[in-house]
């Protein structure tokens, strides 16, 4: 216990797995985006293929966006591992055999900026509102520290 607060190994905060083991972390965050492609591709099988291809492009961006920012942010996913996994998403969505090209499909997914710079620059935003919200708390101590002599 940590000021009456138990401590846990794991704990789900907002559908993310917060964990002290990386592996296990990462590995359910990328199921989890896996379980919600599945579920949104089942529900659009029977729409025209163009609407189909840009609601599962944006759907799955987003996802990868919700998921890979708390990840990059706790240093579990690097820049490199949201490009992986952006791309083998892609080919996913489209249906691209796995013998396909890597060029060609990381020539398709640069059609928009990589998740990955995106949710770096959401994990960077993360990390300096945490630093700016410790300096505060430092600051409210030292008041009352200096308050009560």
């Amino acid at each position: 216990m940590v000021e009456g607060i138990p401590v846990v190994e794991k704990v789900r905060y907002l559908g993310v797995t917060i964990s002290t083991n990386k592996q296990d972390m990462s590995r359910e965050a990328q199921n989890a985006i896996r379980r919600n492609v599945a579920l949104i591709k089942s529900r659009l099988r029977s729409a025209e293929t163009e609407v189909k291809e840009q609601v599962m492009l944006s759907y799955v961006r987003s996802l990868l966006i919700y998921f890979g920012a708390p990840m990059a942010a706790a240093r579990v996913w690097s820049e490199e591992k949201i490009e992986r996994i952006e791309k083998e998403l892609y080919r996913e969505v489209h249906a691209l055999p796995q013998d396909m090209n890597r060029n060609v499909v990381v020539n398709l997914v640069r059609t928009r900026p990589p998740a990955g710079t995106v949710i770096m620059q959401l994990a960077q935003k993360a990390r300096e509102s945490n630093d700016e919200q410790q300096r505060i708390e430092e600051k409210k101590d030292a008041k009352r520290d200096n308050e009560k002599d």
